[in-house]
């Protein structure tokens, strides 16, 4: 039984795995409220770069003379 305890303490592999786990799960946290807080602003500010409709641009462009 000791030997399994000692042995137990000393190996350190899954520890190492649960960091990743951790490290993982934090970003995707940090991700998730980033694109919650922002997501409006991000979309807009990718509308804007495609050329759509925006907040930037509301008015559409006038039709061609001719």
């Amino acid at each position: 039984m000791s030997k399994l305890l000692k042995r137990l303490v000393k190996e350190e592999s899954g520890q190492a795995m649960v960091e990743y786990g951790l490290i993982i799960a934090l970003v995707a946290v940090v991700a998730i409220v980033g694109l919650t807080m922002f997501g409006n602003k991000i979309r807009d500010f990718f509308k804007t770069l495609g050329g759509d409709e925006s907040p930037l641009n509301p008015t559409p462009p006038a039709p061609p003379a001719g």
